[in-house]
């Protein structure tokens, strides 16, 4: 029989999960499961307490086995809707040890076993928008086409990265605000500004490369804010 003395907050989900299940959990499903309540029950911003995968042990030394404890953990988040580099944003993540939340307004195919989080939001132009920005923290990274959403999220110290693998930085934003700004009125007096340049090889390679840069400065503690 379970104690019901105070536990830590990875304790506590852990032991929630348990009571809510009456059925054998596999390693993969209860990660899932438990991995963003944990992280959302944390105390402190950056310091979260997490539930460990052992198949993270090799991508990263902090990683030992299945652990209860305070790790510096950081979150993708994927702006989701026509995205197309999900499967590098996987890849990198799985690669690092790092969790990954897709958000969209209807629900798309994301690898449970890689610990991969599908939250869908109601239709709308900016919900799934907002719900990045409210969920994101400093240090995290979003994968966004969209520039106002990289604003939000660099004000909050969050690294935004462009779906053809050019990062949004404090120093660049307001060019792209701008430039976007300048777009949307050339529109609205009828005239096409053509839609973005699809995806090449090198785009994605290019995106790869970058997503990885950004996930080991996230890993060592760095935020957008530091590039001030």
């Amino acid at each position: 029989m379970v104690g019901e003395e105070e536990h830590s907050a990875a304790a506590q989900v852990f032991l929630d999960e348990l009571r809510a299940n009456d059925c054998v959990l596999d390693s993969t499903t209860l990660y899932s499961n438990i991995h963003r309540p944990v992280t959302l029950a944390a105390d402190q911003p950056r310091k979260v307490a997490v539930f460990v995968r052992p198949d993270m042990k090799a991508a990263n030394p902090l990683y030992s086995g299945w652990t209860l404890g305070d790790f510096e953990m950081s979150e993708i988040f994927v702006d989701g809707d026509a995205c197309p580099v999900k499967d590098e944003v996987y890849a990198v993540a799985a690669r690092l040890g790092l969790a990954v939340v897709v958000v969209a307004n209807q629900r798309i195919n994301v690898p449970r076993d890689l610990g991969v989080e599908m939250v869908v939001v109601e239709d709308g132009p900016d919900v799934a928008d907002d719900w990045i920005a409210d969920e994101i923290r400093a240090g995290d990274i979003v994968i966004t086409a969209d520039i106002p959403l990289a604003a939000r999220c660099l004000a909050v110290g969050a690294f935004a990265l462009g779906t053809h693998g050019r990062e949004f930085t404090p120093d660049s934003i307001g060019g792209a605000l701008a430039s976007r700004e300048i777009k949307a009125s050339i529109r609205e007096i009828g005239i096409s500004t053509g839609g973005p340049a699809p995806m090449s090889n090198r785009d994605r390679s290019r995106f790869s490369g970058e997503l990885d840069r950004l996930a080991h400065k996230s890993l060592r503690g760095e935020t957008s804010e530091e590039m001030r």
